[in-house]
């Protein structure tokens, strides 16, 4: 009975989404999609103290990143596009910080493949990226 009662507690606390490898890819899977996919505003919920930034700081931000993000899908375009992404390799490190290894695959079956840097956020109980 106790073993039964110890196997759903942690399935119930992974299930709440606290820092784990499945949560950790997740992220990594979604911060590359919205980079694709040149939605500046999703990436930038993924950095750390965006919110925190002033206004005109956030639209400074707002815009580097824009312009970054149209080079990733001008890169994506002369491949055909974005076929998958997937989260291939994780790496756990100290102080709650974790590489995870994302492969892209484009229409034309060419490949790339880039680490995504991310840090588990107590505040946000959430991943979010580093430097």
């Amino acid at each position: 009975m106790l073993g039964l009662i110890f196997a759903a507690s942690t399935l119930l606390l992974t299930a709440c989404g606290g820092p784990s490898e499945g949560n950790a890819k997740e992220t990594a899977e979604k911060i590359s999609t919205a980079m694709f996919n040149q939605e500046t505003s999703t990436v930038l919920s993924y950095v750390n103290g965006y919110e925190n930034l002033s206004e005109d700081d956030q639209e400074l931000a707002h815009n580097k990143i824009g312009q970054m993000l149209e080079l990733v899908a001008a890169n994506a375009e002369k491949h055909g596009g974005v076929d998958t992404i997937e989260a291939t390799e994780y790496k756990e490190l100290s102080n709650n910080r974790v590489n995870v290894k994302v492969l892209v695959t484009f229409d034309d079956g060419s490949t790339e493949d880039s680490t995504v840097k991310l840090q588990w956020d107590e505040a946000s109980e959430s991943y979010k990226l580093r430097n």
